[in-house]
């Protein structure tokens, strides 16, 4: 097994080595799995390359957004009892149901809590975009 996380991240000379390669991993004992973000996402010299490995893929798996009631579930899961759904709901209109951003939001949440009384849409689109910055 063979897995190249964030390869979204990865220069073109290092994507269009494994282009080159892929189509040709049919015959060997290998899997390769590739974990990339939408190709727009991705630096301009790699773009083409992702391309190229999405089309060579026996399988390809995209992930949707959840939807916010799986968003509220996870909140509440994350956060425990007694978090109102109105945070979940907040949660994920400033993700848009990004999984990943999600878990970052909540991740913050759980070590630094919101203060009772907090203006909860306003302190949740700041978290957002405090937290997209540096960590996303």
């Amino acid at each position: 097994v063979l897995v190249l996380d964030d390869a979204h991240w990865a220069d073109g000379e290092s994507l269009g080595w494994l282009s080159a390669l892929a189509p040709g991993l049919a015959r060997l004992p290998l899997l390769l799995v590739v974990a990339h973000r939408p190709a727009e996402h991705a630096a301009e010299e790699s773009r083409p390359h992702l391309g190229t490995l999405g089309t060579a893929a026996r399988q390809r798996v995209t992930l949707r957004a959840l939807t916010p009631e799986a968003a509220t579930h996870l909140t509440g899961r994350t956060l425990g009892t007694g978090v109102p759904d109105t945070l979940g709901r907040e949660l994920w209109t400033a993700t848009g149901g990004n999984p990943y951003e999600l878990v970052e939001l909540l991740t913050h949440l759980s070590e630094h809590p919101l203060a009772p009384g907090t203006d909860q849409p306003a302190a949740v689109r700041e978290l957002a975009a405090t937290v997209r910055g540096p960590r996303l």
